[in-house]
């Protein structure tokens, strides 16, 4: 953050938009599968969030926008993706406690 901040100024709007899908039944799918799954898609929204959002706070102002996913509310049958399911549940759930944490310094997050 602190050389996008030196070279190109402070930010004022972020989009996560990474996301991947390690399709697989439940019973057949790896720990490491799983991980890569949280990881890609779940912990780099809470990562960039966070360090932006730092940032967000100090300037009063910013946008988040987190690109969600139908699958985080219903099962999309016959996909087997559970993995990628939970990670934009949770996704969606993150996104709506950064919004409620950060709205009083006036930083706007949807997805």
């Amino acid at each position: 953050m602190k050389q996008v901040e030196r070279d190109l100024g402070p930010v004022d709007v972020i989009v996560n938009n990474a996301g991947i899908i390690r399709p697989s039944k439940i019973e057949e799918g790896t720990l490491e599968d799983w991980r890569k799954t949280m990881a890609v898609n779940l912990d780099g929204v809470f990562l960039l969030s966070q360090a932006v959002g730092r940032q967000m706070i100090k300037q009063k102002s910013g946008n988040i926008i987190t690109v969600g996913s139908m699958s985080g509310h219903i099962i999309n049958w016959p996909f087997r993706h559970t993995a990628y399911n939970v990670s934009k549940a949770g996704v969606h759930h993150l996104t709506k406690g950064m919004a409620v944490e950060w709205a009083e310094h006036n930083i706007r997050v949807n997805a």
